[in-house]
Parts: C-alpha cells; structure tokens; sequence
C-alpha cells in the first residue's frame, strides 16, 4: 500500500518518483474511520479540458460519521 520507500526517502529525494498506488480496498482501509459516500474510477478528461481525469486512477469521498454513530464513542443524549 502507498509506496515501498522509506519514510524520509522522499523527502531526500524529492518526490514520490511518479506517485502512489492504492487499489479500493487499500483506500477503504487507509479511510477505515470515515464513512464513504462514493469510490470509483475517473472519467477520462481530453488535454484541453478544464479539469484532470485518468480512467486508471481513483477518486473518491469519504466524510466523517455522525458523532453519535462514531465508532469507541457513546451516543449522544
């Protein structure tokens, strides 16, 4: 998951050497505490476009639970 460098190799480095990968499951796990309200793959978007899409990356939004639905917290009274 992420990338196989260690921590500060990066850092030393200067980038990520073209990024991570993640695959959906990965993703659910890294944002297990939040609830997902969507996954999926995005739309490819031609070169002139106003905003960014490879069909070979993920987009994907996840929000924070409820408070009184949190997982370790009590309902709220």
């Amino acid at each position: 998951m992420g990338s196989e460098l260690p921590d500060g190799e990066p850092s030393r480095e200067g980038g990520l050497g073209g990024g991570l990968v993640y695959t959906a499951e990965e993703l659910r796990h890294v944002f297990q505490d939040l609830e997902e309200v969507g996954l999926r793959r995005m739309r490819e978007e031609p070169e002139d476009s106003a905003v960014f899409g490879q069909p070979f990356l993920w987009t994907a939004l996840f929000r924070r639970p409820p408070a009184s639905a949190a997982p370790g917290r009590a309902a709220a009274r």
